[in-house]
């Protein structure tokens, strides 16, 4: 039991504003289930944001996180970041203006003078996608990938650089996905979670590849077991992620929850409308990159209006009209997933159709 405690870590209470930053489109791989289109890939948006808007939205996320009393953070992602090509000129601005960067990107071009630049401007974290084992994860991202993938992980580390690992979980690889936490921990990642498949953009047609909701109970307790065994072996509690708000329903079930004041307000669970934006290459602003329903733009009013003000956004804050949470003790940490909902039924207060549990 004690083990089981040790995974399930309490989150310090939000000291962080987060903006999602999708700068590029272009990305080398075709990723199956990716949310953008791969026609989009080639070339940015004729929309795209300039290098001087991009400064000023910094700015404006210093101020709110001031206003807000908590840190500013971005995270860079695209496509992949690194192929933008002032990329190098926001990154700088960014960490002069002391924000939190971490970097969602590809494991290429992580070139010595690029991880160089990386540590020179004081990046914190940087991502990468394992999506199964060698075969599988090649089949989805493409073919020498996995390897290519692993040597950026070592590349990282050898730089000091924080290396978290993401996947996206399917009816394709989730059998294998115990087996990759193991790699990406023996390979030094310092992280590891995984999200689930929403069908939406390149994704729209792998609906079929969503587990039904007590399959994707028992793939969480298979995690479960193997994270119990990582920690045996050395890992450390800050490896094990638990995004999916769905976790919540195990950790009831196991009986091993932190009490919660189930008449309070929002604690956990889904991040929309908590602590964080989205933004996307033309500027359009998002509660989730993959909820694909926009907010407006960010060249017509500013981070902090959309925040705050943002009538659809508040909207979404409406966890009462969620079913099936709605009358569920849960719904305070918890509310299922949003994007995953949607991309479903259309109906952004749909129940997540994942979710097993019948209380």
């Amino acid at each position: 039991m004690d083990n089981k405690r040790k995974i399930f870590i309490s989150k310090p209470i939000e000291t962080t504003f987060v903006l999602q930053w999708h700068i590029t489109n272009k990305c080398e791989n075709r990723c199956a289930h990716c949310y953008i289109p791969h026609f989009e890939k080639e070339n940015d948006s004729p929309f795209r944001l300039t290098l001087e808007e991009s400064y000023r939205i910094i700015d404006e996320l210093v101020e709110l996180s001031n206003e807000l009393n908590v840190y500013p953070r971005i995270n860079f992602s695209g496509g992949n970041p690194l192929l933008r090509e002032d990329f190098w000129d926001l990154l700088h601005y960014a960490n002069e203006k002391d924000v939190f960067i971490g970097i969602l990107g590809n494991p290429f071009p992580l070139t010595r003078r690029n991880l160089e630049s990386l540590c020179e401007n004081n990046v914190q974290r940087y991502q990468v996608s394992l999506e199964g084992l060698e075969r599988t994860h090649d089949s989805i991202r493409g073919r020498g990938n996995y390897r290519q993938t692993l040597e950026g992980i070592r590349k990282l580390n050898e730089f000091g650089i924080w290396v978290s690992v993401m996947s996206t979980v399917s009816r394709r690889n989730y059998l294998e996905l115990p087996s990759v936490a193991e790699v990406a921990y023996l390979s030094g990642a310092k992280h590891f979670d995984f999200a689930r498949i929403v069908p939406i953009g390149e994704g729209k047609n792998l609906s079929k590849e969503q587990l039904e909701p007590n399959e994707y109970r028992e793939f969480l307790f298979r995690m479960l077991k193997k994270y119990e065994e990582l920690i045996k072996k050395g890992a450390k509690p800050s490896f094990i992620g638990r995004k999916d708000p769905l976790w919540f329903l195990i950790e009831e079930e196991m009986g091993i929850s932190r009490p919660f004041d189930k008449e309070g307000g929002i604690i956990e669970g889904c991040s929309i409308g908590k602590n964080g934006l989205c933004l996307d290459v033309d500027g359009s602003v998002y509660s989730c990159r993959r909820l694909p329903i926009t907010l407006g733009n960010i060249r017509d009013r500013s981070l902090r209006d959309f925040f705050l003000f943002s009538e659809k956004l508040n909207e979404q804050r409406e966890s009462e009209r969620i079913k099936g949470c709605c009358d569920c003790d849960l719904i305070n940490v918890c509310r299922g997933c949003r994007a995953v909902a949607y991309a479903n039924t259309k109906d952004y207060f749909s129940k997540d159709p994942q979710c097993w549990r019948k209380k």
